[in-house]
């Protein structure tokens, strides 16, 4: 193309300087020949001033059609993409950054500015050609197998297909939290069902013995805190795989009877010695649709002698089982 352009441009010079000289030449050959009189001198005079305007004319869009195809050719140099060479430990961001800043002498904001919203290739092999374009506001890359191993095209679907596993993954492990929470709804219903059971019994035995209302008052009261309470059960995990006992499922109701009343706290303490070991290393809540941080936070003491979980969420802890394993 640049080679089109540079004969295109010779012959335009070639056929302007053809067109000056014949106008010379005829210019002198009219300038020879007798005139007929003060008339004729005159129209020949007009005539060729006439032809000498007609050529500055011609020469001047010539000029600007030259003008033009440099500045066509200009536009082209500027499109043609910058090719960039593939090392280890290269990455598209890097390579397009470099690019507008070295290259294009943007700065560093404009650079990743035009990088925000710039598409780039996510895996880069050792040898692929990368084809570097900007007019300064926008970014392209052509991405080439050059020397490498693999196509981009080929990587692509080896990354569309691990995307896609990932995505797999994904559902499955969100299916197993969304089972978790069900199987723990059903357990608060259960829960609930038994006390609320025991609560009607102890009313109508009450009503038959109200001699003894203090008592079944106390009851009540225990019931109450109860109802309002959330249930634990802390070991060691060595212990918990010895018995068998490391999910709710594997557990029943009377393994739960540790609880705390969340009217009155919010905390769950721990101590070292309460279960034979020198320290308190680490806990961990079961069940894993609690989230550290959101539901509950750990702190752990800098001796390591005790550990306490806050509960965050109280209405998320009421009614629940939860198993702290101590490590």
């Amino acid at each position: 193309m640049k080679g089109a352009r540079a004969t295109m441009k010779n012959s335009l010079v070639l056929s302007l300087s053809l067109l000056l000289i014949f106008g010379f030449v005829f210019l002198t050959s009219c300038k020879g020949k007798p005139g007929a009189g003060e008339a004729a001198k005159e129209g020949a005079k007009t005539t060729e001033q006439a032809r000498i305007e007609e050529l500055q004319r011609e020469l001047n869009a010539k000029n600007d059609l030259i003008k033009q195809l440099q500045r066509e050719n200009a536009d082209l140099q500027n499109k043609v993409p910058t090719l960039w060479g593939v090392q280890e430990g290269d990455n598209h961001w890097k390579i397009a950054y470099s690019y507008l800043t070295d290259k294009k002498g943007l700065s560093d904001e404009e650079a990743k500015k035009i990088l925000k919203n710039a598409y780039l290739f996510d895996t880069l092999l050792t040898g692929f050609q990368v084809g570097n374009v900007s007019d300064g506001t926008e970014y392209s890359g052509l991405i080439s197998q050059g020397d490498a191993v693999a196509s981009p095209g080929k990587m692509k679907r080896v990354e569309d297909t691990k995307k896609e596993a990932e995505k797999v993954v994904l559902r499955n492990d969100v299916t197993l939290a969304e089972v978790d929470t069900m199987k723990l709804e059903a357990d608060m219903k259960d829960k609930m069902m038994m006390i609320k059971k025991e609560m009607e019994a102890l009313q109508k035995t009450n009503a038959w013995n109200e001699e003894s209302a203090e008592k079944y008052k106390d009851i009540a009261t225990d019931f109450e805190s109860k109802l309002n309470s959330v249930y634990y059960y802390a070991a060691t995990k060595d212990s918990m795989k010895a018995s068998g006992k490391t999910d709710l499922g594997s557990m029943g109701y009377s393994d739960f009877q540790n609880r705390v009343d969340l009217r009155e706290e919010d905390v769950i303490g721990l101590r070292a010695g309460d279960f034979n070991i020198p320290a308190i290393k680490k806990l961990e809540i079961v069940p894993k649709t609690l989230n550290e941080g959101l539901d509950y936070r750990i702190e752990i003491a800098a001796d390591g002698q005790s550990a306490s979980v806050y509960l965050l969420k109280k209405d998320k802890f009421r009614l629940a089982r939860i198993i702290i394993a101590v490590s």
